[in-house]
């Protein structure tokens, strides 16, 4: 019975049960157990994360070489599976044996958990993957075991001698057979399991051929011959797993399976089931762990890790996890000696790059003794001291101590055996320029005020207009101030500059020292002065158009003291000017009201209001209306004059008031704030 008969029966017996499956990720910190990636000894043993032996990682993640398989992880398929057997939807592969393997696609058929293992849960690469038994129940004729393999023409032959890798992920699915003990017929994935890989020189020779038992092994067929084995643990997982060989011919077509010789039989009657997917098949040397690399070595120096973007990154200093560096690459610039490696992990398995031994460079580092001034004609002895190999004295070779007597700028370039620079320029001056250099002074100074000369450096005399003094002089008259200093070494220079007495500042205001205006007035303000350059000031009062130019304006609200602070850009002298601004009330505009109404609905005279002239900015605060007997018989606020819709139609509380003179009291406010209460008696005739 062919493994189609096999599976159909069984899907027909069972009866039909709704299983739900909750898979989740746990990560569990048991008492005593190190972790590996927290730089924290855990279990107490004095040994940090991979120097401790309960942290192991000896797997080679492949940097994602290119596959001899076509179609690697069953993505390309020309028509999507609804039942077992279904290989041949999947593009280019092939049943290789009478045995049926199986091809499920997350967006068509998975399996049934009735008769086979659930698949683990993601599935490693897309939709598509593969399913395959390996049984020793006799009950349907075989009596020698049942293989199923999958097949493919590779799009490339391996070639005789040449070492190659598969890495593929097996997966161990999960069958609840305790709750269908009775199901002779179904399967499992064992806790341990042995696939292999044959390979054959002619495509034609695929699909094999076993005899006597045509569900047998791959090597039953002559033509076929076992390139290698790998024996895999597992419990609910897709493994990532590795076989390795070495063809001893040309290789064309491969198959992969169960071991011929596996001879595990399973409890009660069950038969092996397991899953395949994301396949690559090429050289050894594709598969290369990767390495660390030295980015720069002086000042700023970083390791890396290139080309790999597929696994999740975690980098160690001594086998102790640096937490938080994660990236491709570290910076390194001012880390200590020590051996660096990176763990990758990909969620299935993990790989470790070779050890790289990082040493930090030395920098060199100079201190510069000596005089860097002197007199012409003199020399200098310039001494270096620091940490270097080699020096450059204006890019010539030179000992820790040259003499120096030429002028100008001067380059010290220290050299390290790492190959690490630094460059140092400092000025060696004349003392006569020196000293001309060192003489600081204004230009002049303002009228009650005086200059201060200043010489800085070593000299042993100074002489101010022939008579010695010290490096400092003040000046308070205009002139020439002639200077002469003396070094230690005897070399003098002789100097003089000339101080200016600067005119003073002045300011006005042009509207004298007061002026008197109405509230809500538009003041403008100018000045006069005789200086040509120069920066403003004004202070005293808010709600300047500007308070740095010569022109500014505002509204007078208030009463004001106004400062102006002129400074004579030039020269930098000071001067200011003051009024006082004297601000009197703004009479309220004219109001008026009417002394009678008669609200008869007639249009004419309806109401009662405030009125005011049409220039008049006023605003009703409040209007207020009394009966006789001082009740309140109408209220409106916050309104503008002139609207008569808006005032008293001669009612109150829905009837009509009665005629006669009525009380009224109105509070109005001016757009500069001011407040006027106005009141009086009008007389509602009908």
């Amino acid at each position: 019975m062919s493994s189609y008969a096999i599976k159909t029966y069984l899907f027909q017996i069972i009866p039909k049960t709704l299983f739900i499956f909750f898979l989740a990720s746990i990560s569990l910190q048991l008492s005593g157990q190190e972790l590996c990636d927290n730089a924290i000894d855990d279990d107490g043993d004095g040994l940090i994360d991979f120097n401790d032996d309960d942290c192991e990682c000896t797997s080679t993640i492949a940097t994602n070489p290119v596959s001899l398989i076509p179609n690697p992880s069953f993505e390309d398929f020309s028509c999507l599976p609804y039942t077992f057997s279904e290989m041949t939807c999947a593009d280019t592969w092939i049943q290789a044996s009478d045995a049926t393997s199986d091809y499920f696609n997350t967006n068509g058929f998975t399996g049934d958990p009735f008769i086979i293992p659930t698949p683990p849960q993601p599935i490693p690469d897309g939709d598509g993957f593969v399913g395959f038994i390996e049984s020793f129940y006799d009950g349907y004729g075989y009596t020698n075991g049942y293989y199923e393999y999958i097949g493919a023409c590779l799009t490339s032959p391996m070639l005789s001698g040449t070492d190659y890798t598969m890495q593929f992920d097996l997966g161990f699915g999960t069958f609840d057979y305790q709750q269908y003990p009775y199901y002779g017929f179904s399967f499992i994935s064992p806790p341990v399991f042995e696939i292999c890989m044959f390979g054959t020189a002619d495509c034609a020779n695929l699909p094999f051929s076993p005899s006597p038992n045509i569900y047998g092994c791959a090597t039953d067929d002559p033509n076929w011959i076992q390139l290698g084995c790998v024996t895999v643990a597992g419990e609910d997982e897709w493994v990532l797993t590795q076989l390795q060989f070495n063809p001893t011919v040309d290789i064309e077509a491969i198959v992969l399976g169960p071991g011929c010789e596996d001879g595990m039989e399973p409890p009660g009657g069950f038969q092996h089931y397991m899953f395949l997917d994301d396949l690559t098949l090429a050289e050894s040397a594709a598969f290369t762990a990767p390495t660390i690399t030295q980015n720069g070595n002086c000042e700023t120096i970083s390791l890396e890790v290139p080309g790999q973007t597929y696994f999740d990154a975690q980098w160690y200093l001594d086998d102790i996890a640096l937490v938080g560096e994660t990236n491709l690459s570290i910076d390194v610039s001012n880390s200590s000696a020590g051996t660096y490696t990176v763990v990758f992990d990909n969620g299935t398995d993990c790989g470790q790059t070779a050890p790289f031994n990082f040493t930090p460079p030395i920098l060199p580092e100079i201190d510069i003794a000596g005089d860097f001034s002197f007199c012409p004609g003199d020399s200098s002895a310039l001494t270096v001291s620091g940490v270097f190999d080699d020096l450059l004295w204006n890019n010539v070779s030179g000992n820790d101590q040259e003499f120096v007597s030429e002028f100008g700028p001067l380059t010290i370039t220290a050299n390290t055996a790492d190959g690490c620079t630094t460059d140092t320029t400092i000025q060696i001056v004349s003392l006569t320029e020196a000293a001309i250099n060192a003489i600081n002074a204004p230009d002049g100074f303002c009228p009650g005020d005086s200059a201060l000369i200043e010489i800085t450096g070593d000299f042993d005399q100074i002489f101010w207009n022939n008579v010695e003094g010290s490096n400092n002089l003040y000046v308070n008259a205009e002139g020439f101030v002639a200077i002469e200093a003396i070094s230690a070494g005897g070399c003098a220079i002789d100097t003089s500059i000339f101080i200016n007495a600067f005119d003073e500042a002045g300011v006005d205001i042009n509207e004298g020292e007061g002026i008197e205006v109405e509230q809500g007035t538009l003041v403008d303000l100018s000045i006069s002065t005789l200086s040509s350059d120069y920066s403003l000031s004004w202070t005293g009062t808010d709600g300047l158009s500007c308070d740095n130019c010569d022109n500014p304006q505002f509204i007078a609200l208030n009463n004001a003291n106004i400062e102006v602070f002129l400074n004579d850009i030039n020269t930098g002298c000071t001067a200011s000017d003051a009024f006082q601004l004297s601000v009197l009330p703004a009479p309220l505009c004219d109001v008026t009201t009417p002394t009678g109404f008669t609200p008869n609905e007639d249009g004419q005279n309806d109401n009662f209001t405030i009125y005011t002239s049409a220039d008049c900015n006023l605003m009703v605060n409040v209007l207020r209306v009394y009966n006789r007997w001082g009740r309140e018989v109408f209220i409106n606020q916050n309104f503008e004059p002139n609207n008569p819709s808006i005032g008293w139609d001669g009612v109150y509380n829905g009837t009509k008031s009665p005629l006669g003179a009525y009380a009224w009291y109105a509070e109005l406010t001016d757009n500069l704030g001011n407040i006027e209460v106005i009141k009086g008696n009008v007389t509602l005739i009908r």
